[in-house]
């Protein structure tokens, strides 16, 4: 074993119950700094205002990009040589891009102004395929030099997948993650190492020859997963919908077996996945550097899609069968699409999507140290969240899925704050016209509270 603590992962419910809980509030930068002006004080503040505890950097480019160059450093022809679907040409229109808004420097430079703005850690998705060692090595130790905690490197992104065949297979990728996490070993010996490993609810040779050449190995000390939750039927590549059965129903139904199809991913699908992960990687933590609903325009910016990565993040932290996941990023901050952005450029400015209350929400519990998080079924669609603190304060966070007002009986009168956001349709998306609603009340009291349909709800600096 690499690191030493590892001989000890016999007591692993133990040890990952006692991990920086904080990991699991990551967010990927994946276009963040193309289509974001972090340097504005309105969008930095923005983001301080979900107040992510992980980055992730350069955010899935890793396979293709350079620490030099304008933007993420991007070459056309070694991406159209050693991939042949869509990210070519993905590339080609960021870079494009790029050269439009005259970027001139490298985006490592805003990304680490970034991460010192929000203390945040890091996520380093190194380039092995396209890039030798030292460019890695520059990226680290620039890191360090701003004083900023690199929380691992990812060796690779997605590399498993049948669009890089012709440049690189199972074999190959053992022997270049090997060669890489013996430098980076020898070089910064307390830095974590993951390897990305393949999908397991696809049957294909090249993602079962690959997984099993990795689970014989252990240079590494935690595996890389990505997790996009498929409720829409039709065909889905990497995380992306590209083509969609209709259920032939109305809005409100459909979204509504959307909603069972969530539920049963977030509460019995996902454990089962990553219990599987576990037993074939010998119970290595995993990291989960990518994670959303598949996403759709459908979907995207919707009420259901607050209420899913709501539900995603407290499931992380309540579910004991979930607690080999150690880091858990969001894809993603910002950008120009609808279904995975927090944040999106149009043209007349930066769009708030509804994902950024439920989230805004959310990182209040991660303001202080988690001692625990209990889950209570209220209903069929209703869970309640209990945090509870080192210090022994207390938050509670209520998920309602249904159409109905939900009365929850506090046990005892409190005074205390009232986050709360909501929709009037699972469908309702965030828009001018005020869909859905952020709203908070301060010193409620009394020992009931009332839940809106299709909610999240807080109550947080609760005097009993």
């Amino acid at each position: 074993m690499r690191r030493l603590f590892i001989i000890f992962m016999f007591l692993s419910d133990l040890l990952f119950a006692q991990s920086n809980r904080a990991d699991l509030f990551g967010f990927n930068t994946n276009t963040l700094f193309t289509f974001m002006d972090i340097y504005d004080t309105n969008s930095l503040n923005l983001v301080k205002q979900i107040s992510p505890k992980v980055l992730r950097f350069p955010g899935g480019y890793g396979n293709f990009y350079h620490v030099n160059g304008s933007g993420y450093g991007f070459n056309y022809n070694e991406a159209f040589q050693n991939n042949n679907g869509n990210l070519p040409k993905r590339l080609k229109g960021i870079n494009r891009i790029i050269g439009q808004k005259n970027h001139k420097n490298n985006y490592l430079d805003d990304f680490i102004y970034l991460a010192k703005k929000l203390n945040s850690k890091v996520i380093i998705d190194a380039n092995i395929l396209t890039a030798n060692f030292d460019e890695t090595f520059e990226i680290i130790t620039r890191l360090q030099e701003n004083g900023l905690d690199i929380r691992g490197v990812e060796i690779g992104s997605e590399l498993y997948n049948a669009s890089f065949q012709k440049s690189i297979d199972a074999v190959r990728y053992v022997k270049l993650a090997k060669l890489f996490s013996n430098k980076l070993f020898s070089s910064f010996p307390n830095i974590d190492i993951a390897v990305v490993v393949a999908p397991l609810n696809r049957n294909y040779n090249r993602h079962k020859e690959w997984n099993q050449l990795l689970a014989n190995e252990d240079f590494y000390d935690a595996i890389i997963i990505h997790t996009y939750a498929k409720v829409i039927k039709g065909l889905d590549v990497e995380g992306q919908m590209i083509k969609e059965v209709p259920e032939n129903l109305n809005n409100k139904l459909t979204f509504e077996i959307y909603r069972e199809r969530a539920l049963k991913f977030l509460y019995k699908s996902y454990e089962d996945e990553i219990i599987k992960y576990s037993l074939m990687f010998n119970n290595k933590p995993i990291w989960v550097t990518e994670w959303n609903i598949q996403m759709s325009k459908t979907t995207g910016n919707t009420m259901f899609q607050s209420l899913f990565v709501s539900t995603y993040v407290l499931e992380l932290l309540a579910n004991k069968k979930l607690n080999h996941v150690e880091l858990a990023i969001y894809h993603n901050l910002a950008g120009r699409d609808i279904s995975g952005s927090i944040f999106r450029e149009t043209n007349t400015g930066m769009e708030t999507h509804s994902t950024f209350y439920s989230f805004k929400i959310i990182s209040k519990i991660f303001k202080q140290e988690i001692k625990s998080v209990t889950r209570r079924k209220i209903n069929e669609h209703c869970y309640e969240y209990l945090c509870v603190f080192a210090d022994l304060s207390e938050e509670y966070i209520w998920i309602n899925w249904s159409d109905q007002v939900v009365d929850i009986n506090l046990r005892e009168e409190v005074s205390c704050s009232k986050l709360y956001f909501f929709g009037d349709q699972l469908f309702s998306k965030n828009s001018i016209d005020d869909e859905l609603r952020y709203i908070k009340e301060k010193n409620s009291l009394g020992s009931s509270i009332s839940l809106n349909p299709y909610s999240v709800t807080m109550i947080e600096n609760i005097i009993k």
